[in-house]
């Protein structure tokens, strides 16, 4: 089991190992062949899931990223492997079809995740041009807090009148 870090999820879990330069290039190539997959079965579109705890969002959060390495730190950090895989992918799928990012909005736990990280998130993720995110709260203990309604509110982008968590 790896983990941006080796920080367990919980007081009875396991302690993953922290991911090196191989397990992360992997991850990548993993991502590549998914979408290679995705094309040849005819998708429209894919989404990167980098919510809700798993791997890409474990590395965008700063309770499970505690690497002090190019993969850690500020929010910019954080986000070098999902990018990474973005990018990646983006060069495997076509142009005219799209991508989009799952994102956890807020940790609900102190030291955590808050609006702004998401909103920075989203924003590294549309430069590189993912058309749209969707934005859920994030993996945390039920009494953490209430689910996130602020990215749920705002316009998309494009003015479609779809709701998104990109900023205008």
């Amino acid at each position: 089991m790896v983990a941006p870090s080796a920080i367990p999820f919980g007081p009875d879990a396991d302690t993953p190992r922290e991911m090196n330069q191989a397990d992360i290039a992997k991850v990548i190539d993993d991502f590549v062949s998914g979408a290679e997959r995705a094309e040849k079965a005819g998708f429209d579109m894919i989404e990167l899931h980098c919510g809700h705890g798993y791997l890409l969002s474990s590395f965008i959060s700063k309770l499970s990223n505690q690497r002090t390495d190019a993969y850690g730190g500020d929010v910019a950090g954080r986000m070098k492997l999902p990018l990474e895989v973005f990018h990646a992918v983006r060069k495997v799928w076509p142009d005219h079809k799209p991508i989009s990012a799952r994102i956890s909005a807020v940790d609900w736990v102190e030291g955590g995740n808050e609006i702004e990280d998401a909103l920075e998130v989203a924003r590294l993720f549309r430069k590189p041009g993912s058309i749209f995110s969707t934005c859920r709260p994030a993996t945390s203990p039920m009494s953490a807090g209430p689910p996130c309604r602020a990215f749920s509110r705002r316009r998309s982008a494009n003015g479609s009148g779809r709701k998104s968590a990109f900023p205008r």
